[in-house]
């Protein structure tokens, strides 16, 4: 049964649709609020499509990190890559 969860990332508003426990795709919208945020914090770029694009990367490079730290130990990181770019390739339609 899919949830439908509405969320709001760098002031766009979303609704997700997912197997997961609504809390978990608000606690996911959170993460990818924050680090979005900290990039445009942090950055001289302008464009809201290219800091989505480099706090991917940053949060691509974090789980890419924690993948070669820890292996595949019960953690499905590439699926969870796979669910966030998909994300944002739904959301940028």
């Amino acid at each position: 049964m899919k949830n439908i969860t509405e969320v709001e990332i760098f002031g766009s508003k979303y609704t997700i649709k997912s197997d997961t426990d609504p809390s978990y795709t608000i606690e996911l919208a959170n993460f990818v609020d924050k680090k979005i945020r900290e990039i445009a914090k942090n950055s001289s770029a302008v464009s809201s499509h290219k800091i989505i694009v480099l706090a991917s990367m940053n949060i691509a490079n974090e789980l890419f990190q924690l993948k070669s730290k820890f292996g595949d130990k019960d953690i499905q990181f590439d699926e969870k890559i796979e669910e966030l770019i998909q994300i944002i390739k739904d959301n940028q339609k």
